[in-house]
């Protein structure tokens, strides 16, 4: 399992927005009127609080959670537990393990049946 994100990082353009870089667009974006005030005092707060980054010990359930611009991935970076639901596609399921086995957190994942004790 990985370790927890030292920061917050935001993927944007291509590049991956963090720490005082991350803070200074979270304001401009606010100060142009394209995300709210409140919305970016929270994130703000979340990218200065290393304290607020870690989730062990919380559980999410994310309801479409193979869709890319969920909160899947950030939150098993930051240690949660999160209950995964979305459609039965193997490729895609692949990818969510994978992305689990690499992070801090915890996948749970719904099985259409019992699996075997060799199945993990």
């Amino acid at each position: 399992s990985g370790a927890l994100p030292t920061s917050l990082s935001v993927p944007y353009f291509g590049d991956s927005l963090s720490d005082q870089v991350l803070v200074d667009q979270v304001n401009a974006w606010a100060d142009y009127g394209a995300l709210e005030p409140a919305g970016a005092a929270a994130l703000c707060a979340v990218a200065n609080s290393a304290e607020w980054r870690d989730l062990r010990g919380r559980t999410f359930v994310a309801l479409g959670a193979t869709a890319e611009l969920g909160p899947l991935a950030l939150l098993l970076q930051c240690g949660a537990t999160v209950v995964a639901v979305a459609r039965g596609k193997p490729a895609k399921w692949a990818e969510l393990v994978s992305m689990a086995r690499a992070s801090a957190g915890t996948l749970v994942v719904p099985l259409k049946r019992p699996a075997s004790s060799d199945e993990e």
